[in-house]
């Protein structure tokens, strides 16, 4: 009995205590308003924004409903009321960690999380005391094409696995560490890609700046940070002058546009992250001026005097009324005509054909890029057809307004020297009004369910075009050419119009 009692009186091992939450980071009233106005910006759209709050632990059913009359950085008030009530653990630390995974090129987003979480780590630091492993950037504005770049990415055998997405951009972590490799692997694919290397940085910058040579201001979205500057020019100048390839004409450079105004030249072959390009930088691509050469200004006037009788010459003989925006050395041409052709079908009929139009408005743009590049083209009156983006009322002319009416010259722009003659781009204006130059890439009219590619400025009328070549041909129009592309094996930024620059 007295051995039991010791035994009973044994001490057992000491309980665990109770595991205390970690303390979540308490912003102070100015950090937190400025941090709402980060996130409400930056995760302005209601998809995007339900996605991070899914990776933070943010439960779904406590997501209130968007009001239709409310700003982005209201709803975004209401979900930091619940963070600081306590609603996910850890809500404001999660929320600043994956919000700067994705934009750590923000600069005032970035110095919150420094002064709030000094001993975090970004990703690339943890990944570096990890395993390393290669990103893909991919182009993705759907869960469709997520799903389909996932599924490619994974047939490479590279197991890729998704680390964010926005409403532009998905970005893998893959099981390789060899960039040259996985370089390789995605060249085999039609995916608009980038990779960056285990030690760079694979977060976006949301918004990027830049001033073209012809003064057109653009916008860029969620540009990988592993983007180089000279295929940030290339995407640039290809949106600007489809088709053609600047460096072929002339070569061209990157500047970086401090706020004081003054500009730095930067390495072509640099990543946006290695330039220090911070989001919502302003970057201008300009000619490369070499000393020796002929004057620009003088060489630019001999050019717009030279395309000016062209063009006049051209009008006299087609009985085309032609309208400038001065007398003397004009950039502006108006060109008005008659033509049979095709008008957008009738509001509110998708099903219907398109109407009958024989009256036609173009207007041809010489910008400061001229000579070296061809001239910009927009139709004014409404128009019907594929090569031209829709200048009517409908989804992608409300999406993008300042678009409306481009005209894509084709096989005229990639050939395109500086000493063409000018009356080839109005003799094309006038073949395209008669649907007697139009391209189709890629569908067939043995396949109609196969949908246009994104080369169609206007992917309706490019799938008309293919079901009605009959009546087309009747009208007098030419049978469909069929134009082979090559896939695009870098990435495709996400670029916006802002103006057009001078004309």
């Amino acid at each position: 009995m007295a051995e039991n009692s010791r035994m009973r009186e044994r001490p057992g091992p000491e309980e665990p205590e109770p595991r205390r939450p970690r303390p979540d980071i308490r912003l102070d009233i100015d950090d937190r308003e400025q941090l709402l106005r980060i996130i409400a910006e930056n995760f302005a759209s209601e998809s995007h924004a339900n996605r991070l709050l899914s990776r933070i632990g943010y439960p779904s059913r406590l997501i209130p409903n968007r009001p239709d009359d409310g700003t982005p950085e209201d709803w975004w008030d209401l979900i930091f009321a619940q963070l600081e009530a306590g609603r996910v653990e850890l809500g404001f630390t999660r929320l600043l960690e994956h919000a700067v995974r994705e934009y750590r090129g923000n600069v005032r987003l970035f110095e919150i999380f420094e002064r709030y979480l000094p001993n975090s780590q970004t990703p690339e630091t943890a990944e570096a005391q990890g395993s390393p492993r290669c990103h893909v950037s991919v182009r993705a504005q759907n869960e469709q094409e997520r799903a389909e770049a996932f599924e490619t990415i994974r047939r490479l055998g590279l197991n890729p696995e998704e680390e964010f997405s926005t409403d532009y951009v998905v970005i893998y972590a893959v099981s390789s560490a060899d960039s040259s490799f996985v370089r390789a692997q995605m060249d085999q694919t039609d995916l608009p890609w980038t990779v960056a290397s285990p030690d760079a940085g694979h977060y976006l910058l949301h918004t990027l700046f830049v001033q073209g040579p012809d003064g057109s201001r653009l916008r860029l979205r969620d540009t990988p940070a592993a983007v180089t500057l000279e295929t940030l020019a290339s995407e640039v100048m290809a949106t600007r002058y489809p088709g053609q390839d600047p460096q072929a004409v002339r070569e061209t450079v990157v500047n970086r546009v401090h706020d004081n105004g003054e500009q730095e030249r930067m390495n072509p072959q640099h990543t946006l992250e290695e330039a220090e390009v911070p989001d919502g930088a302003q970057v201008q691509i300009a000619f490369d001026s070499r000393a020796g050469g002929t004057p620009p200004s003088a060489a630019w006037e001999d050019a717009i005097a030279r395309a000016a009788n062209q063009i006049s010459g051209f009008a006299r003989q087609q009985r085309i009324r032609l309208t400038t925006n001065r007398p003397y050395l004009p950039t502006r041409y108006d060109l008005l005509f008659t033509k049979p052709s095709f008008g957008p079908r009738p509001p509110g009929s998708p099903d219907s054909p398109p109407t009958r139009i024989d009256r036609h408005k173009v207007r041809l743009l010489l910008l400061d890029g001229f000579p070296n590049h061809p001239p910009d083209v927009f139709w004014l009156t409404p128009f019907f057809h594929p090569n031209v983006f829709p200048n009517y009322d409908c989804e992608a002319s409300r999406t993008k307004p300042l678009a409306k009416g481009l005209v894509c010259l084709g096989e005229l722009a990639t050939g395109w020297y500086p000493g063409m003659d000018l009356t080839e781009v109005c003799r094309v204006i006038l073949d395209m009004a008669a649907y007697r130059n139009y391209d189709v890439f890629g569908v067939s009219s043995a396949d109609l369910s196969q949908r246009p590619h994104v080369n169609f400025y206007d992917p309706e009328a490019a799938m008309w075009a293919v079901e009605h070549e009959k009546e087309i041909t009747e009208m007098g129009g030419s049978a469909l050419l069929p134009v082979l592309t090559i896939p695009p094996t870098v990435f495709r930024t996400s670029i916006e119009v802002i103006d057009q620059g001078r004309s």
